[in-house]
């Protein structure tokens, strides 16, 4: 089982994080649990997320536990990581994927976080082309077109291109199962609807536009990624807290996300 960090500044090394890497020991003694290191600290928004996720098949080659497939959890940006690796990757493959609070669909704003705040003024002049993290799951809604010619890698990830590359559908497909959790006072990720996979609608963007949530998107109806085929076998599942980014109690991690952590069925 992999444990990813939450990015943004942030580190597999932190007491937070080590501590909830030791309730998945805890919970199931003898299971390999590993807290990635990848991208760790600052490099978190300034490495780019082709070198991210380079840098995460690396690590994850350092460790024969993982040769055979392995179950990831994800906080915050690190679901953005692992949503790639799933996608473009995924050997060693993926069996479940808990996604908690996750740019799944990308974000539409600079992320509210202080150590992002003091790079936004650059970011803003070219949102996809800026050598920073976030650019690569950066969303325009508001042009459609231009997201399309110019996303570094969200639109590859979401299988989103006019081309569909069926690889991509295959490897979500073996998935056993995908949670998708939403912290319900979240203003990190803005919308936070990413989190549930929802994203604002083409045309517009900001506060007051229309959100298209995950199940009527075109993304889904299409079933680009297969998540729509996951969702009707079963596998693919909704959860939300009440509180901020990440915010999550420790019986809501023991429900929601221990459970998936011992089914390694292909």
């Amino acid at each position: 089982m992999r444990q990813p960090h939450s990015g943004m500044g942030d580190s597999g090394t932190n007491s937070g994080m080590k501590s909830l890497c030791q309730t998945v020991r805890e919970k199931y003694p003898g299971m390999f649990v590993l807290c990635s290191t990848t991208a760790d600290g600052a490099k978190s928004i300034s490495m780019t997320f082709r070198k991210q996720l380079a840098a995460f098949q690396q690590e994850i080659a350092l460790h024969p536990e993982l040769a055979h497939g392995f179950n990831a959890v994800g906080l915050s940006q690190g679901n953005f990581l692992l949503e790639s690796y799933i996608a473009l990757v995924n050997d060693p493959p993926v069996h479940n994927f808990a996604s908690i609070c996750g740019p799944l669909q990308g974000i539409g704003t600079c992320p509210k976080n202080i150590a992002f705040q003091a790079v936004c003024p650059i970011w803003k002049v070219d949102p996809y082309g800026a050598p920073l993290a976030f650019s690569s799951y950066w969303k325009g809604t508001a042009n459609k077109q231009k997201y399309m010619q110019k996303s570094v890698l969200l639109a590859d990830v979401l299988n989103e291109r006019a081309q569909k590359n069926a690889t991509i559908r295959a490897n979500w497909l073996k998935l056993n199962s995908l949670l998708m959790a939403e912290a319900t006072k979240d203003t990190m990720l803005v919308p936070r609807d990413t989190e549930l996979g929802g994203m604002w609608q083409w045309g517009s963007s900001g506060n007051r536009a229309p959100i298209v949530a995950l199940r009527e998107s075109e993304g889904y109806q299409g079933d680009w990624a297969g998540w729509k085929t996951l969702d009707q076998q079963g596998k693919l599942r909704n959860s939300t807290f009440v509180g901020e980014h990440i915010r999550f109690s420790d019986q809501w991690f023991d429900q929601e996300v221990l459970p998936l952590l011992d089914n390694y069925l292909l």
